[in-house]
């Protein structure tokens, strides 16, 4: 049995894939079987511990730690307040200036 890489690793959104191409001996007869393999593995955006800031309402810029990630929904814990959630990736930003320009972009709208 062989395995070639027919594609590389590559990332699409949030994902880390590879793609193999398995090349055995069929059991019925003389004539190869291909069989494709796919790979992918979740990547974590944000570790436990990192300071994360989210926008509550479109335009209140709330600072949160993140406790745990799993399966793209991180939960985080206030730091400002008591209390903690689960939410999106998605909806989490690295700094406060990336959340003070999406906040910008959603007061423009709202005008």
């Amino acid at each position: 049995m062989s395995k070639k890489i027919i594609k590389s690793v590559g990332e699409n959104y949030n994902h880390i894939f590879a793609i193999f191409v398995v090349i055995k001996p069929s059991i019925c007869d003389s004539h190869l079987c291909i069989v494709v393999l796919k790979l992918s593995i979740m990547v974590e955006k944000f570790k436990p511990g990192t300071t994360v800031y989210l926008i509550a309402n479109t335009h209140f810029i709330e600072e949160a730690t993140v406790v745990m990630t799993i399966s793209g929904f991180v939960t985080i814990r206030f730091t400002e307040r008591e209390g903690g959630t689960r939410i999106r990736e998605s909806r989490l930003y690295a700094t406060r200036e990336e959340a003070e320009a999406v906040v910008a972009q959603n007061k423009a709208r709202q005008f």
